[in-house]
């Protein structure tokens, strides 16, 4: 197992961490619950496990983050590794050393739990200084525990990056990850001198901001329930306006079930910056079609909202949905309000 140093090394040569180099660990809510004995020997089997998969499965290994197949290969191979060479620690259950591994090599680690929570819609981690979240029906709240070194968070930082096609170094200390139904921003302590700072943004698979929510909760009446499903079905223009983390996508895939579906259902192109509304799969019996700009520092790579709405146009669409825009995009946005689709 190579040791910090020569991590840090090799870093410096590439401009790009190799993550599997770093002997770190990020200890786990169970973890934190035992001695310090226990903690160092699972710490001790986690980087063992590391190496041995570094050294025999690297392929599948930098393959499995945010990969649910992959990651389960990789699952059996840990779970096999266990088994063969009979590791046992006192007072730890298999399943759940099992667990502890596999978070910390191919998971989110420490906070792999509030990325599992589907109430979960964000996370904040500010450094080793502390964990913010932000939960459906309770807002934001700090998690109990956080990363204990600068190593520990960038050594998540950079597992996330590693799995995309996008680099962090000094020279770029910030950047944007996308993988399906979350979007996540890194920065270095370049930028703040905070530490590491990552936000994870969480979108659903499903309908949050269902109709029986809005009513329950009094964000909504029936009678403002009943006008917008009528102005969507009216195919009238609907602006979605609001501050960071008000529920904006939400909203919009609430006012995007109400366009008609099954035999009579409609061509709707959905664009977006980024992936977040997948309404595709949220609603299957309608007829959305997805479409994504494309960033590239080689200008005609690069797609736009302009471009994209060249294309879209061509589709044949009845309806068009414009997801977040940010930036200049905003008032490119407005072109599409002037196409004469709804």
């Amino acid at each position: 197992m190579w040791g910090y140093l020569q991590a840090k090394q090799v870093a410096l040569k590439r401009n790009r961490v190799d993550l599997y180099h770093f002997g770190y660990m990020i200890r786990s809510k169970s973890a934190r619950k035992l001695g310090t004995t226990t903690a160092q020997q699972i710490k001790d089997i986690t980087d063992e496990i590391r190496a041995f998969l570094v050294k025999e499965h690297r392929d599948i290994l930098s393959e499995s983050f945010m990969n649910k197949e992959k990651r389960a290969a990789v699952e059996t191979i840990i779970k096999n590794f266990l088994l063969s060479n009979q590791v046992v620690i006192a007072d730890v259950p298999s399943d759940q050393l099992l667990n502890m591994v596999c978070d910390d090599i191919v998971g989110f680690g420490i906070i792999e739990s509030l990325k599992e929570d589907k109430d979960v819609t964000d996370i904040y981690i500010n450094g080793t200084k502390e964990i913010i979240y932000e939960k459906i029906g309770e807002g934001e709240c700090t998690f109990p525990y956080r990363f204990e070194t600068e190593e520990e968070v960038k050594a998540l930082a950079y597992k996330m990056v590693n799995s995309t096609s996008e680099s962090l170094n000094t020279a770029k200390p910030y950047v944007d990850c996308v993988f399906p139904y979350i979007r996540i921003n890194i920065a270095l302590d370049e930028l703040g001198g905070l530490g590491t700072t990552i936000t994870i943004r969480k979108n659903a698979d499903h309908l949050r901001a269902s109709e029986e929510r809005m009513l329950s909760t009094n964000q909504a009446s029936r009678e403002m329930l009943d006008f917008l499903a009528a102005a969507v079905k009216a195919k009238m223009n609907i602006l979605v306006a609001g501050a960071t983390g008000t529920g904006k996508s939400e909203f919009m895939k609430y006012l995007a079930s109400h366009i008609p579906k099954g035999k009579k259902k409609e061509r709707t192109l959905v664009v977006e910056d980024n992936p977040e509304l997948y309404l595709h799969r949220i609603f299957p019996e309608h007829h959305f079609v997805p479409m994504q700009c494309r960033a590239s520092e080689v200008e005609e790579n690069a797609i736009d909202f302009d471009r994209l709405l060249t294309n879209a146009l061509r589709q044949g669409p009845k309806r068009l949905i414009v997801g977040e825009s940010r930036g200049k995009e905003a008032l490119k946005m407005l072109n599409f309000f002037q196409t004469g689709h709804p």
